[in-house]
C-alpha cells in the first residue's frame, strides 16, 4: 500500500450525526487495519499483543476523527508498542514463530520500528520521519543498521536450523 503525503487524499469526509461518524470511523479502520496490525506485530512479535495494541491505537485517534490519517494511526500505534515493551509483557524469546520474525526479534526497537514502517507498511521516508518524529538521514542511518544486523544474523540461524 503507497500512501500519499496529501493527507486530504487520506481523510475521510463525514456527515454531521453521530451515525456518519461511526460508520465513517468504521471505513477508516477497515481501510488501515491490516497496516496497523502488521506494524504491530512487527514491533511485538505476538498476535494478541498486536492485536491489542492496534485496537488501543485506533481507540487513541478516534476523538480526532476526521482530522486523522494513518501515519496518525501509526504513530499511536508507536506508542502502543513502546508502552507494552516498557511493561515486560512481551517475550520475544518465546512469539517468535516464523524465521523472519525471530531475525525481527534481534533487531533493536529503533531498527524493528524503521524496517517495520518501510516494509511492512511500505511508508517513504518522508513519512517514516512524520510517525517516528526524526530526520530522513537519521531513519537511513538506522533502516542501513538493521539491514546489516540481519544480514549478519541470517547465516547464524540457517547454522542453528541444520
Amino acid at each position: 500500500m503507497q500512501l500519499t503525503t496529501e493527507p486530504a487524499k487520506e481523510r475521510i469526509a463525514i456527515e454531521p450525526s453521530d451515525e456518519a461518524d461511526c460508520s465513517s470511523f468504521e471505513q477508516f479502520v477497515r481501510e488501515h487495519e491490516t497496516a496497523v496490525f502488521t506494524f504491530c506485530f512487527r514491533m511485538l512479535g505476538d498476535t494478541a499483543v498486536a492485536e491489542y495494541a492496534a485496537s488501543a491505537a485506533f481507540q487513541a485517534v478516534y476523538l480526532h476523527f476526521p482530522a486523522v490519517s494513518l501515519l496518525d494511526v501509526l504513530a499511536a500505534a508507536r506508542r502502543c508498542c513502546q508502552m507494552q515493551w516498557r511493561s515486560g509483557l512481551v517475550n520475544m524469546a518465546d512469539t517468535a514463530v516464523t524465521d523472519i520474525q525471530h531475525l525481527f526479534n534481534q533487531l533493536t526497537l529503533p531498527e524493528r520500528e524503521v524496517m517495520a514502517l518501510r516494509y511492512g507498511c511500505k511508508l517513504n521516508f518522508d513519512e517514516m520521519a512524520l510517525v517516528l518524529n526524526t530526520s530522513c538521514e537519521a531513519l537511513r542511518d538506522t533502516l542501513r543498521r538493521g539491514r546489516w544486523r540481519i544480514a549478519r544474523l541470517e547465516p547464524v540461524l540457517l547454522a542453528d536450523q541444520n
